[in-house]
């Protein structure tokens, strides 16, 4: 991620209230990201490469939602922080 954020997620914060067809591709955009993470999760727990009960529809959208709140805060104070964070905490006991 570089200094300007994800487009997804800048245009999800940008998205004047009456912006319904920006606001309808956006929240496409993000649904495409979460099933094709969940096909992935379903794919390495079908290699038992991957642990867990949850719904991999569930565990994606959290997934996502997470990198967008640390992308935004990585954003926001300008220092990279926050994504590591995400990716050492998501690696490390959420995708596991």
């Amino acid at each position: 991620m570089g200094a300007r954020g994800c487009l997804l997620g800048n245009f999800a914060t940008e998205i004047p209230a009456h912006g319904d067809v920006l606001r309808n591709a956006v929240d496409a955009g993000f649904g495409r990201w979460v099933a094709a993470l969940a096909a992935a999760i379903e794919q390495a727990r079908a290699a038992g490469e991957l642990h867990g009960d949850e719904p991999a529809t569930d565990l994606a959208g959290f997934v996502v939602s997470s990198y967008e709140g640390a992308a935004a805060r990585a954003k926001a104070s300008g220092d990279p922080a926050a994504l590591r964070e995400f990716f050492t905490i998501t690696t490390a006991r959420i995708l596991t």
